[in-house]
């Protein structure tokens, strides 16, 4: 009888958050599925002959942004999508991985997205039949994973298969979900279906933890009349977008605070007020300034500021945080994105070598190594000052058990997004050479010059458990990089985690003398004794010079050759 009893009451509870799950969240939304009378008919959208194959797809990452019509999500607009490889699209750059978050979830910095099947599925490994596709198909956006497995850790390293897509409605604003083919299990059932939005404060959940039916759809309906009133000021970044951080001189100019303010809500906000502040590592604020902006700020709108006062950078440097806090919205719903911070590291660009690194201190958090032995971590550097020579890089391993390799690599950053591009140095580290809880430098094997923008450095591993130590104190610089199956995506943690990636660098001083003038004798003029050639040099380069050769050469005679022996020529 106990057995029994407990039996029913289980069943009660879930019939209980089935219906509840339908909605309203608390902007509006509904949701029906194909079981019901008024829902969906199911009915599968082929687009894997008209649509866009996405090729770069693999384990964990995201692949985006694609323009799209002006489609209306929640209380705002949105005309960009991004493609995660694990079932799910979202209107910003995020990268969402196992364990996969329930619905709505405010503090894990992962929001804005629909989520047909969001799991641990993967387009990696010899064989691996997934597909994924594009398109626009009237006035819908259709996209679709076709036959892509889940992710396991056995060889090949996938099980499995599972069809599924979303369509994206501009006319009735609503989004279905439809489900051809499932089969096999993911790690812990790990599912997460539904909706959610920018801020993840509100969101509707379809199921958590359930395989959806074969020959299924969802479909979530936009409010008639949506009444939900939202007045939402959010300091978007610092210094560049998304946060970045950057190394920057020693200068005795100041260095320009600007801020990005956006208007996610729905209300216009008639003013606000922006606090900037530089930070030492211990908290300590070092540098203030403030600005109350009285120009309206409409909603769906964003702003680039300045502050009135720059930040004058240290002798001696460091590493700081460069936070802007927003009050002075009324009823600001989300007080949790009005705080932005980016990392600057202070750069003495009037040393000839220079190291860069964005984790600080000692390691702080457990490190990462990816299940399988196989992938990597990379980390992109903009250096401060031009022309520069990479001399090492430069890692921290915290363990390395059975005594694996690892590929230090650098590549340009000559993708067409701006990505990394061509490879332009790769070093094998064998486990000899590792050094456990302290740096490891690699000398780079090539020469490796950087004139303008930056590069990625790669840490590739080549064995089980060998353990990239990382810092987890803020501020962190969101130049973070995970690399599975060749290929890139920003890191899945990047705003609560650095690795210890580093690079030295060495100013690289041009050469450059060139002969300006000459002085010679006259047309026709007849010689007949020893005559003094003089020769003006000037030094085009970037340092002193005052080793080099002077060649002259009368007519068709044998070319003289003098080293110079004077005093070093400045530049200029």
């Amino acid at each position: 009888m106990k057995k029994e009893y407990c039996f029913w009451i289980v069943a009660l509870i879930f019939n209980i958050f089935t219906i509840q799950a339908q909605g309203p969240d608390a902007f509006g939304y509904t949701w029906k599925d194909s079981y019901n009378s008024t829902g969906p008919t199911y009915s599968w959208v082929d687009i894997s002959q008209s649509g866009r194959q996405v090729l770069t797809l693999s384990d964990d990452n995201v692949i985006g942004p694609y323009s799209m019509f002006n489609f209306l999500y929640y209380w705002y607009s949105v005309d960009q999508f991004y493609i995660g490889s694990n079932g799910y699209v979202s209107f910003g750059n995020i990268n969402i991985a196992s364990p996969f978050p329930f619905i709505p979830d405010s503090i894990d910095n992962k929001h804005n997205f629909v989520a047909p099947m969001m799991c641990d599925i993967n387009f990696t490994g010899a064989g691996n039949p997934g597909k994924c596709y594009y398109s626009t198909v009237g006035d819908s956006l259709v996209v679709s994973w076709v036959d892509v497995p889940f992710w396991n850790q056995m060889s090949p390293g996938f099980t499995g298969t599972n069809t599924f897509q979303v369509i994206l409605n501009r006319l009735d604003k609503s989004i279905t979900f439809n489900y051809m083919t499932q089969s096999g299990l993911t790690q812990n059932d790990d599912i997460t279906i539904g909706i959610e939005n920018n801020s993840g404060t509100i969101g509707l959940p379809h199921s958590k933890n359930v395989y959806p039916s074969s020959g299924y759809s969802i479909k979530y309906y936009y409010p008639a009349n949506p009444t939900y009133l939202v007045t939402d000021g959010s300091a978007e970044w610092n210094g560049k977008k998304g946060n970045r951080g950057e190394f920057i001189p020693y200068s005795t100019d100041t260095f320009s605070l600007v801020a990005n303010i956006a208007n996610l809500g729905n209300q216009d906000i008639p003013s606000y007020l922006m606090n900037g502040s530089i930070n030492d590592l211990s908290m300590t604020a070092i540098h203030t300034t403030s600005m109350v902006i009285n120009d309206t700020l409409e909603f769906g709108k964003d702003t680039i500021l300045t502050y009135p006062t720059g930040f004058v950078t240290p002798v001696g440097g460091g590493t700081f945080g460069y936070s802007t806090i927003l009050s002075g919205i009324v009823n600001d719903l989300i007080i949790s994105n009005d705080t932005a911070i980016q990392e600057l590291v202070v750069i003495d660009t009037n040393s000839i070598s220079m190291s860069l690194g964005f984790a600080q201190g000692i390691p702080s958090g457990i490190g990462i190594a990816w299940s399988g032995g196989t992938g990597g971590i990379g980390v992109y550097f903009e250096p401060p000052v031009y022309p520069v020579k990479i001399t090492n890089t430069n890692f921290i391993i915290s363990s390395n058990p059975n005594s694996g390799s690892f590929d230090a690599k650098i590549y340009a950053d000559d993708d067409p997004d701006g990505g990394p591009g061509t490879l332009l140095d790769s070093v094998q580290v064998d486990a000899s050479s590792i050094l456990i809880g302290t740096t490891t430098s690699v000398p780079t094997a090539s020469n490796v010059i950087i004139y303008e923008g930056g590069i990625f450095v790669l840490w590739d591993m080549n064995a089980q458990n060998i353990t990239l130590a990382d810092d987890i104190i803020p501020p962190f610089s969101f130049q973070t990089y995970e690399v599975l199956g060749g290929t890139w995506a920003e890191y899945r943690s990047n705003e609560s985690t650095d690795f210890f990636i580093s690079v030295d660098i060495q100013k690289h001083f041009k050469e450059d003398v060139g002969a300006i003038s000459i002085s010679s004798i006259a047309d026709n003029e007849t010689i007949d004794t020893a005559t003094v050639v003089t020769c003006w040099i000037k030094n085009y380069g970037q340092y002193n010079d005052s080793v080099f050769d002077v060649n002259y050469q009368l007519d068709s005679s044998n070319v003289i050759t003098e080293a110079y022996n004077g005093l070093p020529i400045t530049p200029g």
